[in-house]
């Protein structure tokens, strides 16, 4: 019985394990791609530039104040997540 107890147990932590990466997956999709930002807040667009659409901040597109976090983009300022990676 205890063996069957901790293969239960390992099956339960890789459906978990697995159902995880799709969820994070799911995730990454909803955000738009930076053509699509840019086509959804076109005032946000300017000369190499790319502006955050909820607290205005621009920021050159290759500046520090921008990062990237698992293939998002996100403002410096107010953490909002504004486009994921087109990879």
């Amino acid at each position: 019985m205890d063996m069957i107890g901790n293969l239960l147990l390992i099956i339960f932590i890789l459906v978990l394990a697995y159902g995880m990466r799709c969820c994070s997956l799911w995730f990454w999709r909803r955000s738009p791609t930076l053509k699509e930002y840019l086509a959804k807040h076109v005032t946000c667009k300017g000369e190499g530039e790319v502006g955050c659409y909820r607290c205005g901040a621009f920021y050159p597109l290759t500046s520090d104040h921008l990062y990237a976090v698992r293939s998002k983009t996100m403002c410096s300022c107010c953490k909002t997540v504004l486009w994921r990676s087109e990879i």
